[in-house]
Formats: structure tokens, sequence, C-alpha cells
């Protein structure tokens, strides 16, 4: 195997003094050990000439390899290498997240992630998720032992469970309280979903201006209440069944610098109870949007 070009370790490119010795060399071959080819000569200098050609066509032949490289590939390529593995980018997905689900070694969650990919490219689905228990026990959400939970919004409902019953797994029960029948393989099918129900947080904050060395500004309150609602939407987001925490929301809120967070509440809209944290079923999704974020200097 060569020491350049594709190696097993990435793309070994050829320097500029491995080029140059390697034309030297080949004048020697064929024209004998005489011949003049110091720097001052003709000879050298087009030799020089010709390495420094073939050095940027190295150069080339390096970043062609790392745009189609997944550890160094951005945008449209990494795209096309999802493409190779059968991945798509999901919306608003960021190059760190999708690269990380092209290069992810472990097969469950490759699949796991596949499954989500599919069904989140069906037109209509803002929200989709997936719950898996192989343990030999119903786990916490109530899910009996080797089946899965399909959480999707959005999207036609035959849609969605063609695509949930084409990558269903023998021997894996589908959990769910929304029942859908499609036609499969010539049968009618029945396939079981969960369409979880939002339920909208309320988030108020208390902040205090922390001066930074460089007296820049407090960050006003609508970066604020947008770096909240952003926080916590998006892949990013809380999922079906998650729990709500003042802690969380603070740490995350914390991150925009400057400023100190006082007090932090939070409570379901439904019934404004503060609560230090805020648990949802496997069938509700916590949300928290502009209306429902309040922000205060004190």
């Amino acid at each position: 195997m060569s020491d350049y070009g594709v190696v097993p370790t990435g793309f070994a490119s050829k320097t500029l003094d491995v080029l140059l010795a390697e034309i030297e060399q080949k004048n020697v071959d064929r024209f004998g050990s005489d011949i003049i080819q110091d720097e001052q000569s003709p000879l050298g200098q087009f030799n020089g000439l010709f390495a420094d050609t073939l050095a940027d066509v190295w150069e080339t032949f390096l970043n062609l390899y790392q745009s189609f490289d997944v550890d160094g590939a951005e945008g449209p390529h990494l795209d096309i290498i999802g493409k190779f593995q059968r991945l798509q980018r999901l919306t608003g997905e960021l190059d760190v997240a999708f690269r990380t689900r092209i290069t992810n070694d472990g097969k469950t969650d490759i699949k796991l992630s596949k499954r989500i990919n599919d069904i989140s490219a069906i037109d209509g689905v803002s929200f989709a998720w997936i719950i898996e228990n192989s343990s030999h026990e119903a786990n916490s959400y109530g899910m009996p032992p080797h089946s899965v939970a399909h959480a999707v919004i959005g999207g036609d409902d035959e849609d969605v469970a063609k695509v949930i019953y084409e990558n269903a797994i023998g021997g894996i029960g589908l959990f769910g309280d929304y029942p859908v029948s499609i036609e499969a393989d010539g049968f009618c099918r029945t396939v079981l979903f969960i369409r979880p129900i939002e339920v909208p947080i309320r988030v108020e904050l208390d902040v205090r201006h922390i001066a930074d060395a460089c007296q820049c500004a407090p960050p006003s309150v609508g970066t604020i209440t947008q770096f909240v609602i952003d926080a916590f939407a998006g892949e990013c987001g809380y999922k079906n069944g998650d729990t709500v925490t003042e802690d969380r929301i603070v740490a995350e809120t914390a991150q925009i610098g400057n400023m100190k967070i006082v007090d932090c509440r939070i409570a379901k809209v439904a019934n404004s109870q503060p609560a230090a944290s805020i648990a949802t079923t496997i069938y509700e999704r916590p949300v928290i949007i502009s209306p429902n974020v309040i922000v205060r200097y004190v």
C-alpha cells in the first residue's frame, strides 16, 4: 500500500520536499547522476516550478477527500454522505448533530435514529420521538416488555402508520393509544402509536444584570425570552414523558451570560400551580412558547 493518498488513517499528502526529491530522482534515473539540477540551474528551477504545481494538485486532492469525509464535511457535502447511509438531515438539524447520527457506531441507535428520521420526513410532521422498552418488565411509562412507542405530532394518520409499520421489528410490539388501520402486504393491519397532547408550561424568571469587564449592556428581555424558547425547542427540546425542572431552565438560561438568575418559577398554564418540577406522561409533551415566558429584571 502506498504511503500517500487514501490511507487507513485518512489522507496523506505528498509534501513539496518529497515531490521535488521524486522529480530529481527521476531525472537522475533517465539522464544519469552527472545531470546538473541545483537550485541555480535552469533544470533545477523547472523542477521547483513543477513541484509547486504538483503540490497544488495534492492540496486539491486533500480538499476533495475532506469534503466527503464525515469528520470534515459540512453543509451539502455532509448531506450527500448522509444519503449514502440512507439518512436525511432533519429540519433545522445542525452539522454537529447530523454528523453524530451518521458516525454513530451503535447499531441500535442508528436504527432508532433512522426510524425517527423517516417519520420526521413525512409531510406535516412537526415532532417525532421513539421510546423503547427492551427489558423483561414494564417500564415507568407503563410500556410492556419488548415494546416500542412512537410519538408523532402532525402528518397524515395513514402516512405515519405506514412508515411505522415498514420499520417495525418482528417480536417487538407497538405501544400506543392511537390505532390506525392500513393495508400492508395484502392484509389489513392495525398500527398503534401516540399522538401526544402538548402541555404548555409557564416560565417566570427574575434576573439581575452582572456587569462584565467590558461593561457590555445586559441582554434584553426579548433576547432572554427567545433564548429560553429556543433552548427547549427543536432536537434538544422536551420529548413526550419528559419532566420539566426549574434547575434545567436556570442552567440553560445562565448560558447567556452578563446576568444572574435570581428566581425561577414554573407551572402548567392550565392550573398555574408553581412547582420545582413538572412531570408529564408518555401521552403528553411539555412545550414552552412565547406568551408563557415572562422575564423581569430585579
